[in-house]
């Protein structure tokens, strides 16, 4: 490939990674208007502060584990199914927040429930 036909796909790729990411800002930013306020309350994570979707890296992180361990729990049949954002980035698939804490909400134990003596 000549030097113009590299330049070319160099800045046809950064203008593609800066129109993703405004776009993803603003999905957020309308989703965060419409949703009420999670729980827990919110954490720093990957995504920054209040990110609503995260990329496998974050979510591991929003839910304290290693990105090992959170690989393996991925496989788990309830664990929640990433989804990919249509005309952003067709390769990566991102965990919604809310899906992740109903997740953990899930695998705690029910009132009354408990250790057994």
């Amino acid at each position: 490939m000549n030097r113009v036909g590299l330049a070319f796909r160099r800045q046809a790729r950064a203008i593609i990674e800066a129109a993703s990411s405004n776009l993803l800002e603003q999905l957020e930013e309308l989703l965060r208007q419409a949703t009420p306020e999670p729980f827990p309350p919110q954490r720093e994570s990957g995504n920054g502060p209040g990110a609503l979707l995260f990329r496998a890296s974050a979510a591991a992180q929003f839910l304290g584990v290693s990105r090992r361990r959170f690989f393996e729990l991925k496989h788990h049949p309830s664990f929640p199914t990433p989804v990919p954002l249509p005309g952003i980035d067709t390769g990566t698939r991102y965990y919604r927040r809310e899906d992740l804490e109903e997740w953990v909400a899930s695998l705690q134990p029910a009132e009354g429930e408990g250790a057994r003596s």
